[in-house]
């Protein structure tokens, strides 16, 4: 297979991942998206799968810069409820963070090297390629959290994105 047609692949399936977050996003009831009893709520698990999703769309960590958006803090994902001090985002917020995230995701899968050896991460010694594949598992990990929640708590649901 070319590598035209690998990098159309990655990027059809990441832009279908950004698509799934953005339909959790939009589908969440108020009420799940304000619910402040999960360790983690709703608004922290959507910003800190598309923080991550973001960073590692890098061809290495020194060339990442924050999202204009960004508060201090609120990419973790604390256990401690004092540590909850981030001001939460809003549905918009976390919209106009994945727009950012999609055309971010369409210049930089033009220009990474995806046959490069090393991730550009000291924390994970994959190859680039295999580095992109993890980093679109872990934000469809988050999706499915934020799936599961929905659900849970108000019976709500989102369709699967094939491809875009």
């Amino acid at each position: 297979m070319e590598l035209s047609h690998i990098k159309e692949s990655l990027l059809s399936q990441h832009l279908a991942s950004l698509q799934m977050l953005e339909d959790a996003v939009r589908a969440c009831p108020e009420e799940v998206w304000s619910d402040d009893k999960p360790v983690n709520p709703y608004w922290r698990i959507a910003y800190h799968a598309l923080f991550f999703y973001r960073l590692y769309l890098h061809q290495e960590l020194g060339d990442h810069k924050h999202w204009s958006g960004h508060r201090s803090g609120a990419h973790n994902m604390p256990r401690d409820p004092d540590s909850r001090e981030v001001a939460p985002y809003t549905k918009e917020d976390i919209l106009a963070f994945v727009d950012h995230c999609r055309e971010f995701t369409m210049a930089q899968l033009t220009v990474l090297d995806i046959e490069a050896e090393d991730s550009g991460f000291p924390w994970y010694s994959v190859s680039k390629f295999e580095h992109l594949m993890v980093n679109v598992r872990h934000l469809q990990h988050h999706i499915g959290q934020l799936q599961d929640r929905m659900r849970n708590s108000a019976d709500v649901g989102i369709r699967w994105t094939k491809s875009v």
